[in-house]
């Protein structure tokens, strides 16, 4: 019986010392790719951008590779041109549809990973550049200040023609009670609008129940949810602003 102890006892002291001394060397290739091509297509606003695959006729495009790679060329649509750089900025002066955005990149492979990496890799998206009336994001959100839920509202995006002063994309209610357009004149509030998402700058105007807005709005997921990130004047001292972030469902 004691021999039979002794030699269970020793079978688990091997079995423990042969779990305790298996150690698992770690992969070289864990989180390791062959070159790939990456890259995000962005509209621009006023001073900021947003990731979009359909913008406006005259909207800035920016097109920006999202990897470091040791050389790029660009192919956009059937223009003739071809870019280098890691980044390219352009414009569409006309609606025209879809537009194939081809990159292609060089880098080192690792060979030791992917043996058949040649180091070269293609990627290609299509563009949609729409007329500069029919934007997405206008609409009418409703919703509340994240530092204020219980105080819901709606705010609205417009295209209305403002009689001599022409059409005019116009926010109204954003800050709430902030109200556009003025009676005798254009909106006060500034925009740039893109497809699915405008962004706002007001240059100090505190009238009509505006606390000096500016911001950006992007729409999300399938456009009928939108976060927007913004401040406010604060009137208790003007050289200090007051960060803001609405989210809202669309409610036409």
């Amino acid at each position: 019986m004691k021999n039979l102890i002794y030699i269970i006892s020793a079978m688990c002291c091997v079995v423990l010392l042969s779990c305790c001394s298996d150690t698992t060397a770690p992969d070289p290739c864990s989180g390791s790719e062959p070159v790939t091509a990456h890259f995000t297509m962005y509209e621009g606003l006023y001073n900021k951008k947003a990731p979009a695959d359909t913008v406006l006729a005259w909207n800035t495009v920016v097109f920006a590779a999202d990897k470091k790679y040791d050389s790029y060329q660009w192919r956009i649509g059937t223009d003739a041109r071809v870019w280098s750089d890691s980044l390219v900025s352009l414009r569409f002066e006309e609606a025209i549809g879809d537009v194939p955005i081809r990159l292609i990149v060089h880098g080192k492979p690792n060979t030791t990973c992917f043996a058949n990496d040649d180091g070269i890799d293609t990627l290609t998206k299509i563009l949609h550049v729409i007329n500069r009336a029919t934007p997405r994001v206008t609409g009418f959100y409703h919703g509340y200040n994240t530092d204020a839920p219980r105080d819901t509202f709606t705010f609205s995006l417009q295209y209305l023609d403002l009689g001599a002063f022409g059409m005019r994309y116009v926010l109204n209610n954003l800050n709430k009670g902030c109200m556009e357009p003025v009676p005798d004149g254009p909106n006060r509030v500034l925009l740039d609008v893109g497809y699915r998402a405008f962004q706002f700058h007001s240059s100090g105007w505190t009238g009509r129940g505006c606390d000096d807005p500016e911001g950006i709005a992007i729409l999300q997921g399938d456009g009928d949810s939108i976060v927007v990130q913004y401040s406010l004047v604060d009137r208790s001292d003007v050289f200090k602003r007051i960060p803001k972030t609405f989210v809202g469902k669309r409610v036409y």
